[in-house]
């Protein structure tokens, strides 16, 4: 019990400062998995202030690497925090239809959206099929959503263009380290199809904007398969993607 303790309570600082790295350069595109990360402070010429950390974290280029000590802390209050502040069974059981919208959201109306924002993302970096990292997410995206338009009830809405480019960044992140994580291309495509970055809304035409979706997907998916080979989740969302195109589009990228 003291050692959970101690790692909740060492992990809780950990959690902190990759929150901050994380918000010091939001362009972060790859995350890799080291055993320690103090020899790249002394093999770089890099500032050594760009982690208090430097047995955990170390971040260069939009490149950043996690110490594999780090992860079990990191983990435990991470998910501590997570499972803090999420409804309990029996106010999910208790709580009425029309405002199943409201069971969704967090348990206590003061929490610290950031901090438990920086949890989520750190368990699907850990975990990619972490489903309850990933389902805070998507409410999240759905209450900015539902502020956008105006809307309190579970209609359904369209997530903002910017969140949604984010969240695709934070799972091609994602995807860098755990490129086969199932779960993680789920919500790639549950933002996709939210967002309409790939689909049409009704009387919609086909725009640059769609043809430009449809090629980064094309990318992460190659880039997934070459990080693990026989990687049957990138080209199965390679093929769900390339089935939102136009039938006539569709015949000229292929």
């Amino acid at each position: 019990m003291k050692d959970t303790s101690a790692a909740v309570s060492r992990g809780a600082i950990l959690l902190t400062e990759l929150g901050r790295l994380f918000d010091s350069d939001p362009l972060i595109d790859e995350v890799g998995l080291l055993p320690t990360t103090e020899h790249l402070q002394v093999e770089t010429a890099v500032d050594k202030q760009n982690t208090l950390h430097p047995e955990a974290f170390f971040l260069a280029e939009h490149k950043l690497a996690l110490a594999l000590p780090a992860l079990q802390p990191l983990h435990a209050a991470a998910n501590e925090l997570l499972l803090a502040h999420l409804p309990s069974p029996l106010q999910r059981a208790t709580t009425s239809p029309e405002h199943s919208n409201s069971a969704r959201a967090l348990a206590t109306a003061d929490v610290d959206e950031s901090a438990l924002l920086n949890a989520a993302r750190t368990l699907v970096l850990i975990n990619g099929e972490h489903a309850c990292a990933w389902n805070v997410r998507k409410r999240w995206l759905l209450r900015l959503a539902q502020a956008g338009a105006g809307s309190t009830t579970s209609a359904a809405v369209t997530l903002p263009y910017d969140e949604a480019v984010n969240e695709l960044r934070l799972v091609e992140v994602v995807h860098s380290v755990r490129p086969k994580a199932i779960a993680a291309w789920a919500h790639r495509r549950w933002v996709l199809q939210n967002a309409q970055l790939l689909s049409l809304a009704p009387g919609e035409a086909w725009s640059e904007r769609h043809a430009a979706s449809f090629q980064v997907e094309a990318r992460v998916c190659a880039r997934a398969a070459q990080l693990r080979r026989l990687n049957y989740s990138a080209w199965r969302h390679l093929r769900w993607a390339a089935r939102q195109l136009p039938f006539t589009m569709a015949a000229t990228e292929s």
